[in-house]
C-alpha cells in the first residue's frame, strides 16, 4: 500500500520526514534497500524505503520536512530506478498514502475512527443475525416439539 516517489530526470534527491516524530527503526535490507520508520504519535508510522545516505539514527527526534536521507534504489524494484517507496501505517496497517499525502495526523486518526466505527457497525450486526438466527431455531424447536406432542396424542 506504499507508493514509489521518483523524479522525472531519474536523479537523487532529498528524503524529507512526513511529519514530526521519533527515528525507530534504520537498517539495510538487501530487498527493499535501506529503511528508515519513524513514530509518530497515536499508532502512526512513516515507513521510507530504497534510501541511501541516511542522516539520522534509531532514537533521533525529527521534525516534518528534515532531511532524513536520500533517494536510492532497491533490488526489489529495480524498474523503479532511483526512488523513495513511502508508506504510511496506523497500529501496523499499511494505508494509502495518496488518501493522507498534505494532510494532518488528526485525517489519519479521523479515517480510522470511522472505518473502526463501520467495523463496529458491522459486528453488531453480525451479531443481532446470529441472535436472530438463534431465536428462530429457538422457536422452530419448540413448535416442532408442540407439533409432536400434538401427534402422539
Amino acid at each position: 500500500r506504499g507508493i514509489d516517489l521518483g523524479m522525472e530526470d531519474g536523479e537523487s534527491f532529498e528524503v524529507v520526514a512526513a511529519l514530526s516524530g521519533t527515528v525507530a527503526k534504520v537498517e539495510d535490507d538487501a530487498l527493499l534497500g535501506n529503511t528508515v520508520v519513524i513514530e509518530h504519535q497515536n499508532g502512526i508510522t512513516t515507513h521510507y524505503q530504497s534510501v541511501t545516505d541516511i542522516d539520522v539514527k534509531v532514537g533521533d527526534e525529527v521534525t516534518k520536512g528534515q532531511v532524513i536521507a536520500m533517494a536510492g534504489k532497491s533490488t526489489l524494484n529495480e524498474d523503479a530506478g532511483i526512488h523513495v517507496h513511502f508508506e504510511i501505517r496506523k497500529d501496523g496497517v499499511a494505508v494509502n498514502p495518496n488518501n493522507f499525502i498534505g494532510k494532518s495526523v488528526a485525517t489519519i486518526l479521523e479515517a480510522d475512527a470511522k472505518e473502526n466505527s463501520t467495523k463496529t457497525d458491522e459486528l453488531k450486526k453480525e451479531e443481532a443475525d446470529v441472535e436472530e438466527e438463534d431465536l428462530s431455531s429457538e422457536h422452530s424447536t419448540e413448535e416442532d416439539s408442540a407439533d409432536e406432542s400434538s401427534e402422539q396424542e
